[in-house]
């Protein structure tokens, strides 16, 4: 790792009754990163505090909005690394090469791109809105370098430490955060996507008391928050799922065998 990966990135995670995840997400950075500077926040009912990151407990069911919120503030680097607790880094999951695009352009937020066990999840998109539908639309607005221009991409994003302590989380949004934090700052933010940067997506669900609060993002309380405050009624996804077989020629046969079992 070039040395000023760890002088000049923290990540930080969110988690939330997912110790087993975690620990996963943890080790895994450590194994490419290892000095790397992580903060965890942690609102579980019965939290496992760890000794190896820097750990807070927040107080139960707090939300990813205001941990997320509560975590950049405790940044001291110039950029930081969005995570969520079921990520695990591969390979692919290079931040050097993230780092590289903020430091030579004025993109504030650059995202890498989810593998999971069913292909690639294309979080990616521009958000149009007219007569109160909100469409995702797959292509990007635009191209600089190596990176594509969008509106959102996913929650795995290199930014600027500063910019976005300036543009924070709905706290009232405890999850179904996602399009609200990026409908908020379009045209505030500068938005890409490095399309050759991977992190393996768990995506897991095996936790019941987890799933019990995370599936709150589909009541009316979290979707009328975000849609009433940008005048939309309904959502239309034009995101493309890809098959992991368009991508095989990107990564590593350690990737590959442990991931994909060939």
């Amino acid at each position: 790792m070039a040395v000023n990966v760890s002088e000049k990135v923290t990540a930080i995670i969110k988690t939330f009754e997912r110790p087993h995840c975690l620990d996963m997400l943890i080790k895994s950075i450590k194994k490419f990163y290892p000095t790397l500077h992580i903060i965890v926040a942690d609102d579980s009912k019965s939290p496992i505090p760890r000794s190896d990151v820097e750990y807070h407990i927040l107080p139960f069911d707090s939300g990813l909005s205001k941990g997320r919120n509560f975590l950049l503030q405790q940044v001291k680097t110039p950029y930081f690394l969005l995570l969520d607790d079921d990520f695990c880094f591969i390979n692919e999951t290079s931040i050097e090469k993230l780092m590289d695009v903020l430091e030579n352009s004025d993109i504030d937020v650059v995202g890498g791109r989810c593998i999971e066990t069913k292909g690639v999840r294309n979080s990616q998109a521009v958000f149009t809105i007219k007569n109160e539908l909100l469409t995702l639309n797959a292509d990007p607005y635009g191209k600089e370098g190596d990176v594509e221009l969008y509106d959102i991409v996913a929650n795995f994003f290199l930014a600027r430490t500063d910019k976005l302590q300036k543009h924070t989380w709905d706290e009232r949004l405890k999850v179904g955060e996602h399009y609200d934090f990026f409908l908020s700052y379009k045209g505030k933010l500068k938005v890409a996507m490095h399309p050759f940067i991977y992190i393996y997506h768990t995506n897991d669900r095996s936790n019941e008391e987890y799933n019990l609060y995370r599936n709150r993002d589909t009541e009316d309380l979290h979707n009328n928050i975000y849609q009433e405050k940008h005048g939309i009624t309904k959502v239309k996804r034009k995101q493309r799922r890809q098959s992991i077989d368009d991508i095989m020629e990107y990564l590593s046969k350690e990737t590959i065998e442990t991931y994909f079992g060939s």
